[in-house]
């Protein structure tokens, strides 16, 4: 009988001191596999507030019945409305550096040429605005609406679905791209 109470309470131990992955832990981590920055030396520059998705890209998506059915087509609008990231500044990302909101809206208010030769002499040659990805199918696909800009007439985007397959992310299909 004390080797039964032992076994339980040895097993009781075991059992609590396994770790289960927060939401919140998980959802880093994909993240953080999902955006990958950079292979070479030059930093990016992100701007800290998730950038909304370009309405003509959402009407794309919304008609497409192969990849996502009417519900799932309805999750993505939602999580578009309550985006999960408020704010890339939480996020430790390697050759990133992040670029407060209120800063680049200040510096490119009125005089947009202006505020590009401060931003390049300030900042760099360009920057990065990234939505708040759209997880679906138990992190297996994400939506992630980019656009690069480096240039008041030069830049370039996409809506871009991607698939994990084996561990990574790999992309499956663009909504729509844009360069200017």
């Amino acid at each position: 009988m004390k080797n039964i109470i032992l076994l339980f309470i040895i097993s009781f131990f075991v059992g609590c001191s396994e770790k289960k992955e927060t939401s919140d832990e998980i959802l880093n981590k994909e993240i953080k596999s999902l955006l990958k920055f950079g292979d070479n030396d030059n930093e990016v520059i992100l701007i800290s507030k998730p950038t909304d998705i370009e309405e003509y890209c959402i009407e794309v998506l919304k008609k497409d019945t192969i990849n996502f059915t009417s519900f799932e087509i309805q999750q993505i609008l939602e999580q578009i409305e309550k985006p999960i990231v408020s704010d890339w500044s939480v996020f430790n990302f390697d050759n990133v550096k992040i670029l407060d909101y209120k800063v680049w809206l200040d510096l490119f208010r009125g005089d947009l040429e202006k505020g590009w030769k401060v931003f390049q002499k300030e900042h760099g040659s360009r920057y990065l605005e990234i939505s708040s990805p759209i997880f679906l199918k138990n992190y297996s696909y994400c939506l992630v609406f980019s656009h690069s800009h480096c240039g008041s007439n030069c830049g370039g985007g996409s809506f871009i679905l991607y698939k994990k397959i084996n561990g990574k992310w790999e992309i499956s299909k663009q909504y729509c791209n844009f360069m200017s």
